[in-house]
Order: C-alpha cells, then sequence, then structure tokens
C-alpha cells in the first residue's frame, strides 16, 4: 500500500511539472535551505563517473535536477531525493539533515564511504532510508530513531560495526529493516520483538552471537525472517511457530544453534522455505512439518538429526528442493518420494540410509523428470546395484534417440555449413551448451558414454565457435556453483582439449 501511494505522488508530480514553472519560481527562504543542503551534497560527492550530478546547479530550479522529487505546492521542498545506482563516491553530507521535508531517501548501490550521521535524525518525515551496498562505516547511531515515521530502513552490506541498537524497537511503523552484511557483533535485542508491523527482518551475515530471542518469535506479522550466517547459539523457543502465521521464509542457516527443531514450527502454515542447515541441531524432524503444505524448499542438511524419514513429507507436494545429507537419518529412503510431483533437487548423501527403494520402484517417474538425486556417502553399498536397477529400467530408451540424432546432425555437418546466429556470438547461448559438455559434464556429471570431441564434424563445429566462450568461466560456475555435489569446488585439471586445433569448417562455405 505504502509503495501504490508513492507512485500515484509519482504520478500527480509529473503531471504537476507539466504546468508548474519551476523556471520562473523564487527560491524563497525556506526553500533556500533545501538549495543549499543540495549543493553541500553534491561537493562531498569526489566522483561522478556518469555525470548524474550535472544538472545539479542554479540555471534551473532544484526541483528539476536528477533524482529530486519536491512537493507539490509552494514553497517547494525536497520531498524525495534518489539518487541509487549511480557509481557516486564520497561522504554522505551532513547537510541532508537539513531537508526536513524529505520523506524517501535512496543512496542505494554507490560508493558512499564514511559514518552514518546523526544529523540524518533530525529528518522527522522520512519514511525510506534505503542505504544498501555502499562503504559506510561506523555505528548504527541512536539518533536515527528520531525518525519516527520511518517504514523501510535498508542499512545491509555496508562496514557496519557495533551492535544492534535497541532503541530501533522505538521505529513502531517500521515494516522492514535490513542489516544483512554488516559487521555487526553482540546480541539481537529483545527490544525488536516491539516491531509489531515487521514483515522483513534481516540480520544475516554479521558476528551476532547469544540466542534469538523469544519475542521476534511472536512478531505475527513477520513474511521473512533472515538470521543465517551469524554466531547465533543455544535451542530455538518452543513458541517459534505459534504466532507466525504469516511467515513465509526462514533462514537460520551457519550459525550453531542446538537442540530439537520445536514441534511448534509446524504451525506456521504459511511457510515456503525452510533453511536450517549448518547448525548443531539434534533429535527427529517433528512430525508437524509434513503439515507445511505451501513448503517449496526444506534444507536440514549438515546437522545431527536422526531417526526415519519415512512418512514425514509425504504431504508436501509442492516441495522442490529437498537437502538432509550430512545427518544421522536411518532406516530406507522412502518410495513415496517419487510421489511429490514438483521435488527436482533429492539430496540423501552422508546419512545411515538404507535401499534403493526409492529408485528400484519408481525409476521411470523419476527418469521423466529432470531429477537430480545425491544418496551416496553411506549408501555405497548400493550403489552398483543401483546402476544395474535404473540401466535395466531405463533400458537406455531415453538417451538412445539422442546419440542416434547426434550422429545424424554429425553426418549433416560434415557437408552443409551452419553459422552461428549474430544474437548467440553476443549472448555465448550455444557455444557455453555445446562447449561444457567436455570439460564439464563429461567430468562433473559422468555424463561421457559419448563425447562431443568423438563425432569428428561437431567437433570442428565446436572449434570453430570456441572464440566466442569463456571456458574458463563455465567451469568456475559449474563446479563453484553446486556446493552438495562439489563442497570444496575442486575444478579438474582435464580433460585437455585444444579447442584452437585447426578445423576444416573453411572448405564448407563454398
Amino acid at each position: 500500500m505504502h509503495i501504490r501511494i508513492r507512485i500515484l505522488l509519482l504520478l500527480l508530480h509529473f503531471c504537476h511539472k507539466g504546468v508548474a514553472s519551476f523556471h520562473s519560481s523564487r527560491v524563497d527562504e525556506s526553500s533556500s535551505q533545501d538549495l543549499r543542503s543540495l549543493l553541500h551534497f553534491k561537493q562531498g560527492v569526489t566522483s561522478d563517473p556518469d555525470g548524474a550530478l550535472s544538472d545539479w546547479n542554479t540555471s534551473s530550479h532544484f526541483c528539476l535536477w536528477s533524482g529530486v522529487t519536491c512537493t507539490l505546492t509552494t514553497p517547494y521542498r525536497v520531498l524525495e531525493l534518489d539518487l541509487s545506482r549511480l557509481s557516486l563516491c564520497g561522504p554522505i553530507s551532513s547537510f541532508l539533515g537539513n531537508l526536513t521535508f524529505l520523506e524517501y531517501l535512496d543512496l542505494s548501490q554507490n560508493n558512499f564511504v564514511g559514518p552514518l550521521l546523526p544529523l540524518l535524525g533530525r529528518l522527522q518525515h522520512l519514511q525510506y532510508l534505503i542505504l544498501h551496498d555502499n562503504n559506510l562505516s561506523g555505528i548504527i547511531p541512536d539518533t536515527l530513531t528520531n525518525c519516527s515515521n520511518l517504514f523501510f530502513l535498508h542499512l545491509s552490506s555496508n562496514l557496519l560495526v557495533g551492535s544492534v541498537t535497541p532503541k530501533l524497537g522505538l521505529l513502531s511503523n517500521l515494516a522492514d529493516l535490513g542489516l544483512g552484511s554488516n559487521q555487526l557483533e553482540g546480541r539481537i535485542p529483545d527490544e525488536l520483538g516491539q516491531l509489531v508491523n515487521l514483515e522483513m527482518l534481516d540480520l544475516s551475515h554479521n558476528r551476532l552471537s547469544g540466542e534469538v530471542p523469544h519475542a521476534v518469535f511472536s512478531l505475527s506479522s513477520l513474511l521473512w525472517l533472515f538470521l543465517h550466517d551469524n554466531m547465533l547459539g543455544k535451542a530455538l523457543p518452543p513458541n517459534t511457530g505459534e504466532h507466525l502465521p504469516n511467515l513465509q521464509m526462514l533462514w537460520l542457516r551457519n550459525n550453531t544453534l542446538e537442540g530439537p527443531i520445536p514441534a511448534s514450527l509446524g504451525n506456521a502454515l504459511g511457510l515456503e522455505d525452510i533453511d536450517l542447515s549448518h547448525n548443531k541441531f539434534t533429535g527427529q524432524i517433528p512430525r508437524g512439518i509434513g503439515n507445511l503444505s505451501a513448503l517449496t524448499w526444506l534444507d536440514l542438511s549438515e546437522n545431527y538429526f536422526s531417526g526415519k524419514i519415512e512418512g514425514l513429507i509425504d504431504n508436501l507436494t509442492q516441495l522442490k528442493h529437498l537437502d538432509l545429507h550430512g545427518n544421522e537419518f536411518e532406516g530406507p529412503i522412502p518410495a513415496s518420494l517419487a510421489n511429490l510431483p514438483h521435488l527436482r533437487q533429492l539430496y540423501l548423501n552422508d546419512n545411515n540410509l538404507q535401499g534403493p527403494a526409492l529408485f528400484t520402484s519408481h525409476a521411470h517417474q523419476l527418469k521423466q523428470r529432470k531429477f537430480v538425486c545425491v544418496a551416496n556417502g553411506r549408501c555405497l553399498a548400493y550403489l552398483k546395484k543401483l546402476k544395474e536397477l535404473l540401466d535395466r529400467a531405463i533400458g537406455f530408451t531415453s538417451v538412445k534417440p539422442i546419440f542416434e540424432k547426434t550422429k545424424e546432425t554429425d553426418d549433416h555437418m560434415g557437408w552443409v555449413f551452419c553459422s552461428l546466429p549474430p544474437e548467440m556470438r553476443t549472448r555465448n547461448q550455444a557455444p557455453s551448451r555445446t562447449l561444457s559438455t567436455e570439460p564439464v559434464y563429461s567430468v562433473y556429471f559422468k555424463c561421457n558414454k559419448k563425447l562431443i570431441r568423438e563425432y569428428p564434424n561437431l567437433f570442428n563445429y565446436t572449434k570453430d565457435i570456441y572464440r566466442t566462450v569463456n571456458m574458463e568461466h563455465i567451469q568456475k560456475s559449474y563446479y563453484g556453483g553446486h556446493s552438495p555435489i562439489n563442497p570444496y569446488g575442486t575444478i579438474p585439471v582435464g580433460p585437455n582439449i585444444d579447442y584452437n586445433a585447426p578445423h576444416d569448417r573453411q572448405k564448407l562455405k563454398a
């Protein structure tokens, strides 16, 4: 609703600009304060490579300057300042604190440096403060809480230090609080539980420690809770899911949380994405998890969970990604997993699971989907049998036509010149798909039954288009982007394929 109102105000503003004569408007005393503040801000900018502030001069009314939006009536005052993504460098001038009518300030995704200035606390009309993705340093000043109308506060991806000030709990209108990817330390203050309108809380990628305050799990308006990649510990409170009917995303990975998953988590029926991986959780998965019918992503990997997984997730029909690897689960791999219609990624390795019951009973269903299943580790005794079962179930009926068509294409390419379309030369589409088969798929995914270089004409075509491809980027992307398969990001030195070798494609141009 706030965003819609803001868009409406912008539209009204532009309509108003069409009839208002800012050029002939006199800058009175109250407006001149805003003019001086903007000019001081520009003086502090040490680099403006794209000339974003080139029209910031007194030859035109400041309400016509780039990124500036003013009130609709005289005396014209700065209402919004949006200078995001302009590669601006330098400190944020304290004179911005004199823009007392300012409601919206967005300086995100630049290279601003220095502290968050206490003078920003004078902006009592401010509703949106968006400063993420800069190089701002120092602490979060308590005076910031004087901006009592703040609705949206994003300071993520900076160099902020110190603690999360408890006074943020005084910002009763706050709906979005983003402090992730800084260097904040200490405990999460209980006072954040006073933010009854909060919808998004992001404190991820900091150095926060201690337990998660019970009050945070009582914020019934919360939609997204991101506390991952910290040093948070102890057990989750028993009421974790009792008062979170709207929660959709819960990311707590990479902490030192311990104890069992509270059974009450099964009451947060809106959950779509749960990531509790890389902690020290123990015990069995509560049966209530099976009630989360909207769940699409469940990652409980690298913990100390135990017990059987049979019957736990049969009702999670929206599930696309299930990662349980690196635990102490036991018992059979349930065949019912194959009945989850949207499941595409399943990681069960490094457990005490048995079987390949899932694969023997449902190999046909699995092969008809783009299904990734990792069930190795302690299930190694079954891998040989699994290969035999899958080979027999598939019978190579699904891949045989591919090889036949590839041979036909190879013969065709021996007498027809097929040039690379211009759009693919620029977008790197077809070449990357062709080339990645050899250095990536044949090694990484063991797809080496038949290699491109075994087809002479297709291999010549591959060498012909090699100049458009960044092979190093392809390898790094694949080998470094699938941590469950390749946790250490190891990149093999081979295969050594000379794509610069001569080819005979030129003869076909004639």
